[in-house]
């Protein structure tokens, strides 16, 4: 058992409204010939993952601070506050400085890495073997992007865009603003999946072969398919009895199957299309 620790404290210099630092690590496997997993738990900032040929994960860093921007439409009485912080701060100098937190951690073929900054914003280029698990998760800032990867792949986000091209084995990915795109190369057989969406479409294309049964749920917008596919359930209405209480629901998802069936695959959207496309 190997645990390979680097954690990265650093102090950002304001300069010209914004402060960069950046840099790489090596992190190597405990054991190459076993599959590894990688896990990255953001709060803001991207996340960009490839598929390559090496034997260990390569993590380069970037950390940007963006000082907070002037609003064009000040509200009542915001100039006023303005005002009298400047004339609080007369004659003082500042000298605290934003600081950023980076943790990159190798247990067993595990790697983890971690950042609670929430004001400071952090863009992870990683490289792994093409066969490794991954869970990506970012909470604010900007993208999650995969490409070239075979494996268990969790990717969630809350306000940005997932991303995965040339991508194999299993797929679950959620986010709540942005949109979400996933191309497979292949998929594992006789495994679930699950793609959710809140505000942006969903977009997933997947081999002509592939079977599957979809559950699928979209409230403002439709749903588009390149298979052909019949729809096997229409919505129904649920009566349930609680005691004395009585429930009425509606079971709005559309259920079909592709190529005759086979894993439940659940695909919900509120606020966008559903597009299924064929791989060509």
């Amino acid at each position: 058992m190997k645990t390979y620790i680097i954690s990265l404290v650093l102090g950002l210099m304001a300069a010209a409204g914004w402060s960069q630092q950046e840099g790489e690590v090596v992190v190597p496997l405990s054991d190459r010939g076993e599959i590894g997993t990688l896990e990255v738990d953001i709060k803001r900032g991207s996340i960009q993952v490839t598929g390559t040929d090496r034997s260990d994960v390569l993590v380069k860093y970037a950390v940007i601070k963006f000082e907070d921007e002037e609003h064009g439409d000040e509200e009542d009485g915001q100039e006023d506050e303005d005002t009298e912080e400047q004339d609080d701060l007369a004659g003082l100098k500042k000298v605290t400085k934003p600081n950023f937190s980076l943790e990159i951690s190798e247990n067993d073929n595990e790697v983890d890495i971690e950042s609670e900054s929430w004001f400071t914003a952090i863009e992870l280029i990683i490289e792994v073997p093409h066969d490794f698990n991954l869970s990506l998760e970012n909470y604010t800032g900007r993208s999650i992007k995969v490409e070239n990867v075979e494996g268990e792949l969790n990717l969630e986000s809350y306000t940005g865009s997932i991303d995965a091209t040339h991508v194999s084995g299993v797929v679950n990915a959620s986010t709540y603003t942005g949109n979400l795109t996933i191309t497979f190369d292949q998929i594992k057989a006789d495994q679930a999946m699950a793609f959710s969406n809140y505000t942006g479409k969903i977009e997933l294309t997947l081999p002509t072969d592939y079977k599957a049964d979809l559950k699928m749920k979209t409230v403002w917008g439709d749903i588009y398919s390149a298979f052909d596919m019949n729809v096997s359930q229409s919505p129904t209405t649920l009566k349930k009895m609680e005691g004395d209480n009585f429930k009425l629901s509606t079971d709005d998802w559309t259920k079909a199957s592709i190529n005759g069936g086979g894993p439940e695959v659940m695909i919900k959207n509120f606020s966008g299309g559903i597009y299924l496309r064929k791989k060509t």
